[in-house]
């Protein structure tokens, strides 16, 4: 009586281990199924990943930098987080493989040695399980613990039942976790020629930089030759032009010398006496002085004056143009009739009074107005100049209109030739 209890006690602990049995199964199932779905995701990361291996090719044919840095990132975090979750899926799914071989493991330990009464029918059980897999040992001593009685018989089928439950269950886990293995290591395959081949992209991607770099070379010497070819260009055309300039300006150096000299050879050669009859220092420099004048004026004039210094009054020519020269030191009018004096009074003589004075002490009047006798009528002008010593003919009214007077008495003494 006490052994049919036990057993019955055996029966139902049997159906509780079978109970956890079932829902460490069923957690097994979840971790699969839950393995499956990201095993399908990472085929789409695999898909994705082929993609941008593609994008990236045909973006390579441009040369686009920018793109092929950014592909090539995110091809390597792709190919990283795949990495990542198969490593954490094998982990997973090994560790549910684990806790269901343990838990079958426990239940067939557990109930091995006490599952019978014949002592030689439980070592043949024990032997059994110890010889056997989980699954083998279990179902030895779910076999093994069968007794004649109605009251755990049907018990024992359940048992039974439950056991090929479980065998189906493990096989089919066993063969769902071959075909993730397998799955798994055609993923391993994949990612490893994916891998090979984000190799080779960085490979080219480093002979293109490479390239670039070379190009980049070759574009700086290039741009450093047109440069330098477009300063010499420039200074060639800048000593073109500088010499243009200079060739232009010789032809119009020899136009000006070629027109000088027809113009010398125009020029009206007239011949002016100069007559005085004070010989002094300072009479010398009076006469230097109006010759430099005459001669700086009369040549805007195109006439060339042939100056002819007179000795004595009988070496005076009455047909030419005379200047008889008076330097005026006491009276205006002594001073004068004693240059003109013995002189041929015509209007081809001229008077010029030298007015020895500073700028402030020139007379108000002109000479002509004060010398109105006969003597000075006759003659053909009375012209005043204003001069000094350590000056010379300096710059005043008076010698203007003295240049301008003179430029018209030699005028019209050619015009009346």
């Amino acid at each position: 009586m006490g052994t049919l209890e036990s057993k019955a006690e055996t029966v139902a602990e049997l159906e509780q281990a079978v109970a956890r049995v079932k829902s460490c199964m069923d957690n097994h199932r979840s971790n699969v199924c839950s393995i499956d779905s990201i095993v399908n995701a990472q085929n789409d990361s695999i898909d994705l990943l082929s993609k941008t291996i593609s994008d990236f090719r045909e973006m390579h044919g441009n040369e686009c930098e920018q793109s092929e840095n950014r592909h090539l990132e995110l091809t390597q975090n792709l190919h990283s987080n795949l990495q990542k979750a198969l490593i954490h899926q094998v982990g997973a799914l090994n560790e549910s493989f684990s806790i269901l071989d343990n838990c079958i493991r426990e239940i067939s330990a557990h109930y091995s040695p006490e599952s019978g009464s014949h002592v030689d029918t439980d070592k043949r059980s024990l032997d059994s399980a110890k010889a056997g897999t989980p699954k083998d040992r279990f179902g030895s001593v779910m076999h093994e613990s069968v007794r004649p009685g109605n009251s755990y018989e049907i018990s024992s089928g359940d048992a039974e039942f439950e056991d090929s439950d479980i065998d189906d269950s493990v096989k089919a886990l066993r063969s769902e976790n071959k075909a993730i293995v397998s799955k798994n290591n055609g993923l391993q395959m994949k990612l490893t020629s994916n891998t090979e081949e984000i190799g080779r992209v960085q490979e080219q991607k480093e002979e293109l930089e490479k390239k670039d770099a070379k190009v980049e070379a070759e574009n700086k010497k290039l741009n450093a030759d047109i440069k330098n070819a477009n300063a010499r260009y420039v200074l060639e055309n800048t000593i073109r032009t500088l010499q243009e300039t200079v060739d232009r300006q010789n032809r119009r150096i020899h136009d000006l010398e070629d027109e000088k000299r027809k113009v010398q050879e125009r020029k009206m050669i007239v011949p002016v006496q100069l007559f005085y009859q004070r010989n002094d220092e300072l009479m010398t420099l009076a006469v230097n002085e109006l010759s430099l004048m005459l001669d700086t004026h009369m040549q805007t004039k195109n006439i060339q004056l042939e100056i002819v210094r007179c000795e004595n009054i009988s070496s005076i020519q009455p047909d030419k143009p005379t200047f008889v020269l008076c330097i005026n030191s006491s009276r205006n009018g002594t001073d004068a009739s004693s240059a003109i004096e013995g002189v041929h009074k015509s209007g081809r003589t001229a008077l010029l009074i030298f007015h020895h004075k500073n700028i402030h002490a020139l007379p108000n009047q002109p000479s002509d107005r004060m010398l109105t006798s006969t003597e000075f009528k006759q003659l053909g002008g009375i012209i005043d100049l204003a001069f000094l010593a350590g000056k010379g003919i300096y710059p005043c009214d008076m010698n203007n209109l003295a240049v301008s007077c003179i430029e018209s008495f030699i005028q019209r003494n050619i015009c009346g030739k």
